[in-house]
């Protein structure tokens, strides 16, 4: 899977467009795949100054012995958008299948504005506390194993 943005095209402050759009692809990822049993993350500083990382990648393996690479990357200039590729293997062959999600900045203020609803006890939450936990874990997850620079195991994670 492969989420692009332009983190400069926010109002809020970068760090929290950062994690905003990694929480978007780990929620994509948990929904797609399952549970993750390891991490092998990198992550660099390329385009932007600043302590947030905007450019990631990270190989997982999921508890059901699928395994995926996630890119996320925050480039000025760039285009949104969310790309999901599934290869297969069998019988001699290779399948590919992509699809492309087309998602614009303004969408996200639904979600924002969603969770202020519910501070004020006007709404439910359209995610449970369940999944947004589980997108902040794979986040730290993925930057610790980017920091110690190897895979890491579910049950090494001190969350």
């Amino acid at each position: 899977m492969k989420l692009t943005w332009d983190s400069t095209r926010f109002t809020a402050k970068r760090s929290y467009a950062q994690t905003q759009m990694g929480l978007v692809a780990f929620d994509l990822v948990n929904q797609i795949s399952g549970p993750i049993d390891q991490v092998y993350g990198h992550t660099r500083n390329f385009f932007h100054s600043g302590p947030v990382e905007d450019w990631a990648m990270a190989s997982l393996r999921m508890r059901n012995g699928c395994e995926a690479l996630l890119q996320v990357v925050d480039y000025p200039g760039l285009a949104s958008s969310v790309e999901i590729r599934s290869y297969t293997a069998g019988g001699g062959s290779v399948g590919d299948l992509a699809i492309s999600l087309d998602w614009k900045v303004d969408e996200l203020q639904v979600h924002y504005e969603n969770f202020l609803a519910c501070i004020c006890g006007k709404q439910r939450p359209r995610v449970g506390w369940r999944e947004v936990h589980e997108s902040y874990r794979l986040l730290y997850w993925l930057r610790a194993s980017a920091r110690a620079d190897r895979v890491m195991h579910a049950r090494e994670l001190q969350w």
